[in-house]
């Protein structure tokens, strides 16, 4: 064989086995994000999210989607926001909200948002936990379990669900989704009332459910009194939390008096210099008085 003909062959060998390897991890890339597309799609459709039988299997979904998403991530340098826009709204059959008009807004139906702001707002609190840094928490999310957290002061504790919306309150929601938010275990030795920002969470995602059908008319106006009195019974106590420390400073006058005997003092010490220039001026007045032409 010419020794031409012998580059060209080794040329073709090795561009031929690159394009096999890139086809390779063209094709098990392709493979891997399809399966975790399909995963997906059971686990975040509207039925899963929103109909759960029971709580628990609400729980093992939330579980195994954040380590789906986090598998997208990692295997497809994927965020999590663009996975689920692959899992919604997807070409081909099995789009959870197919795209019937492509002028339409993605976000316009409801359900979708809900869906995805909640599944997101877990994603991001499971990397400030750090449950996606151990192999074993990643194991008990992929079989739907509570993993422990990693980071911060409730390291070695088990990652704690809370509800937005109280199950007390309207009995089913703890079987919803998007109502919960992985988080530490709360304080046990402390009465834990909604803040704020609780109040307006529980709220808004109230009204989100009403607009995408999933309560009632009389349950949303049921969610929003209790809220209202909560936030109204908050405020009734505040002043009295405020008005605490305004007493402490009455206890400051007893130190003026210890103030008034050294000014008196000071004016008593000053007062004697003050009388013998007084009286001498009388004596100066004597001394002048006495007869002039003495004998």
């Amino acid at each position: 064989m010419a020794p031409g003909d012998l580059i060209r062959y080794l040329v073709l060998t090795v561009l031929g086995l690159a394009v096999l390897v890139a086809g390779m991890k063209f094709w098990g890339r392709h493979k891997v994000e399809k399966r975790i597309v399909h995963e997906l799609r059971i686990l975040a459709n509207p039925t899963s999210s929103f109909e759960q039988i029971y709580a628990a299997d609400a729980e093992v979904a939330l579980m195994k989607s954040m380590a789906e998403l986090h598998r997208a991530e990692e295997k497809l340098k994927k965020e999590p926001s663009e996975t689920l826009d692959e899992v919604f709204h997807g070409k081909g059959k099995g789009a959870l909200f197919p795209d019937d008009d492509p002028n339409q807004d993605r976000s316009s139906d409801p359900r979708v948002r809900l869906i995805k702001e909640g599944l997101l707002r877990n994603f991001q609190h499971c990397r400030t936990l750090g449950l996606f840094e151990e192999s074993e928490s990643l194991k008990l999310l992929e079989g739907g379990e509570r993993p422990e957290i990693a980071h911060g002061p409730a390291k070695g504790s088990k990652v704690h669900i809370r509800y937005i919306i109280d199950p007390k309150v309207v009995p089913g929601v703890e079987k919803l989704v998007p109502n919960m938010v992985l988080g530490p275990p709360p304080d046990k030795n402390a009465a834990h009332l909604p803040n704020d920002f609780e109040i307006k969470q529980a709220k808004a995602l109230t009204t989100q459910l009403y607009r995408a059908e999933i309560l009632e008319r009389n349950a949303q106006d049921r969610i929003v009194a209790h809220y209202d009195l909560v936030a109204a019974a908050m405020k009734q106590n505040a002043p009295k939390q405020i008005a605490q420390p305004e007493e402490e400073p009455e206890e400051e006058p007893e130190e003026e008096p210890e103030e008034e005997p050294e000014k008196e003092q000071e004016e008593a010490e000053s007062e004697p210099e003050d009388r013998p220039e007084t009286e001498s001026d009388p004596g100066k007045k004597t001394e002048t008085d006495e007869d002039p032409f003495p004998c």
